[in-house]
């Protein structure tokens, strides 16, 4: 049975006392921050423009979820292969779209038993459908301090149309939507100085009509923009919880902080 791991404090600890030498720092292992859901902040780049013009290329970014999970019982043959740990995306728009919708009973106008479907007030009904889960995770980062996930499994959520209560007086509060990511390629920088904070990778989106793919560039933890800077590249710098080594800029669109070049994503000069 696979169990989430997380962080130990004391890795951070000895992080802030590496960051500072300048000897060779050892190898901090594939860590990813375990982190709740809407913890990372995700950039969508279109592979082709031209999806621009379709309802599937239109997603700027958003934020999610990200968890690593491990298996104790993983034999020898399944870490040499790297299926001894797995990680797992959740973007907000699937686990959105199952917090939104539930079915309940409900007494009608007539006396008569009646199913409504109305709005979620919070909770996921179910997040294995709304998450992405690799079968491999690598156990050390390659040279570039890269750490490869793939294997994953497609993330579908068909969300029925939600109605207001009969006794609200009924009504559409929205139609039935289907959205799936698949995420391919994911790679997730670990280091001593930035231990599994960026990632990159490809995910294609697939909305009720068209299927559009984009590479993603995530960093964690998710912050807004500076909201006393104006809305430019530079704004971002003073951005709480991230690290001050990274390269990020204010994302126009999404109004967050996202890394400012393919990750791994740092200021020139940056000790890595």
């Amino acid at each position: 049975m696979s169990k989430r791991i997380s962080m130990a404090v004391a890795v951070l600890g000895a992080v802030g006392t590496l960051a500072g030498c300048n000897l060779e720092q050892p190898t901090a292992g594939c860590f990813v921050q375990d982190a709740s859901f809407a913890a990372w902040q995700a950039k969508y780049i279109l592979k082709n423009p031209a999806d621009a013009a379709l309802s599937c290329g239109q997603f700027k970014g958003e934020d999610m979820g990200v968890f690593k999970y491990t298996n104790p019982d993983a034999s020898a043959a399944e870490v040499a292969e790297n299926r001894g740990a797995r990680i797992a995306i959740r973007p907000r728009r699937l686990a959105s779209l199952y917090r939104t919708t539930y079915q309940r009973d409900v007494v009608g106008p007539d006396g008569n038993p009646l199913t409504a479907t109305v709005r979620r007030a919070e909770g996921v009904v179910d997040p294995t459908a709304a998450t992405g889960l690799s079968t491999t995770l690598a156990q050390e980062p390659d040279a570039d301090g890269l750490c490869l996930a793939t294997g994953f499994n497609e993330a579908r959520v068909a969300a029925p149309a939600a109605y207001k209560n009969a006794a609200d007086g009924g009504g559409l509060i929205v139609g039935a939507q289907t959205f799936a990511y698949q995420y391919e390629n994911v790679e997730v920088y670990s280091a001593p100085s930035a231990p599994g904070t960026q990632m990159r990778g490809t995910v294609k989106i697939t909305d009720d009509t068209c299927t559009a793919e984009y590479e993603m560039w995530a960093l964690w933890p998710a912050a807004p923009c500076d909201p006393g800077a104006p809305l430019d590249e530079d704004n971002c710098g003073s951005a709480a919880g991230v690290n001050p080594d990274f390269n990020v800029v204010c994302d126009p669109d999404l109004r967050r902080c996202v890394p400012a070049v393919r990750p791994p994503s740092f200021k020139p000069g940056t000790v890595q």
